[in-house]
């Protein structure tokens, strides 16, 4: 909002039914006025935890298509679902429709790295010139936000991405916490009921 947007909702989680209320979901989107940046979550939908099934992402893919709406993807638990490849498997889909469209990774979860707030923000763009152009106006948010952030987050998780035996220990121990999560959300089940709509 104090970037001088309005903000609502969408309808998302199906209270009774333990999931996705996807007819209204598609509904509200559908009735979004063309521009609108529509916020999804790529996996591991935060708070509720329920994620679209592939179908379901490509029947979205289209009507954000369709209405010319801007998605923003965001991607906080990339690897916490179940898989790191199948877990980034919607930006695959984004890519293919043509759409220009953003996301937001982090690191802070899956690297164990809270304070460094270590992540990155990818702007998918039609040409090299509008790309460029995009760079340019963040470049400009960057400068007078934070200008130089501090650095040895992120080349703790270049070094381990970009070093195949750290990368595999990453990968095995991440695997672990997946197993882990689900253990525990399916001992709390039934404990907790997560809100019922999104931001749009």
């Amino acid at each position: 909002m104090q970037a001088g947007f309005e903000v609502g909702n969408y309808p998302y989680y199906d209270a009774p039914g333990r999931g996705i209320d996807f007819a209204a979901m598609c509904a509200a989107l559908e009735g979004a006025a063309p521009g609108t940046v529509v916020v999804l979550h790529a996996c591991c939908h935060n708070p509720t935890g329920y994620d679209l099934t592939p179908a379901q992402w490509a029947e979205t893919v289209g009507i954000v298509k369709a209405r010319g709406l801007v998605p923003f993807l965001d991607m906080a638990y990339q690897g916490f679902g179940q898989g790191i490849a199948e877990d980034g498997a919607v930006i695959g889909q984004f890519v293919a429709s043509g759409l220009d469209f953003f996301v937001s990774t982090s690191f802070s979860k899956s690297f164990s790295l809270y304070g460094e707030r270590v992540g990155a923000l990818s702007v998918v763009c039609a040409t090299a010139e509008e790309a460029a152009r995009v760079l340019s106006q963040l470049k400009i948010v960057i400068r007078t936000n934070y200008s130089n952030p501090p650095i040895h987050g992120a080349q703790i998780v270049a070094t381990v991405l970009s070093t195949p035996a750290l990368r595999a220990q990453w990968e095995h121990e991440l695997a672990a916490m997946r197993a882990r999560i689900r253990r525990c959300a399916a001992h709390w089940s039934g404990h907790w009921r997560p809100p019922a709509s999104r931001k749009i």
